[in-house]
């Protein structure tokens, strides 16, 4: 058996990040100073379930509607990421869910993060927060699972992959490999769990709700 893991939104809760430095990006304030106001950070939360590949400008051009640049916020975006990389303020901006360390401790089966972030982010996170993985990977992700699968020669009915995002499962459900639901995480949908004791929660029983 083999755990394969999307990082944000299922093992860490990045939303804080996002939301400080993509705010900070488009009003181009200053990263340790800057106070984002309660409703603004509400607005960022909900808009963030429905966004994906990192497009969080649209957040803030739709939020504030100043037609603001796109390569420019994009620049600014990643120099905050870089400048401020591994210090204890960008750490202050991240929490594990409920019962990720327990279930990291306990399991002796090998995890493996297939995640769209830059990988220095979750390295410095995962010594963060003291988290071993038996490797990581990128997008896309459905050719990350098949070389996993390839690396720990094991059938794809002996993987679970575990994403917040259904688009990304259900490509991979096409290979065969168990597929579950990250409900905890950026969903934009009305029921959620709490930690990751809760991986029951099959794929299949999703679409069947819809």
């Amino acid at each position: 058996m083999v755990y394969v893991l999307d990082f944000d939104g299922v093992i860490c809760d990045s939303n804080l990040e996002t939301c400080t430095l993509s705010y900070c990006a488009y009003n181009n304030s200053e990263l340790y100073s800057t106070v984002i106001n309660a409703k603004d950070q509400e607005y960022f939360s909900e808009k963030r379930k429905t966004i994906r590949n990192a497009d969080f400008f649209d957040i803030w051009e739709e939020r504030f509607q100043e037609n603001k640049c796109r390569i420019e916020w994009t620049r600014r975006f990643k120099t905050l990421r870089k400048s401020s990389l591994g210090d204890d303020y960008w750490l202050s901006l991240f929490r594990l869910y409920s019962g990720t360390l327990d279930f990291f401790s306990q399991t002796s089966i090998p995890i493996y993060i297939c995640t769209s972030r830059d990988f220095d982010s979750v390295k410095i996170l995962l010594d963060h927060f003291g988290l071993k993985i038996s490797g990581l990977y990128g997008t896309p992700k459905m050719q990350s699972v098949e070389q996993i699968l390839v690396k720990e020669s094991v059938s794809p009915a002996d993987m679970i992959f575990v994403d917040d995002n259904i688009e990304n499962l259900e490509e991979v459900a096409l290979t065969g490999v168990k597929c579950y639901l990250a409900k905890w995480g950026y969903c934009n949908i009305n029921f959620k769990y709490d930690n990751l004791e809760s991986l029951i929660w099959l794929l299949q029983l999703y679409k069947e709700r819809k």
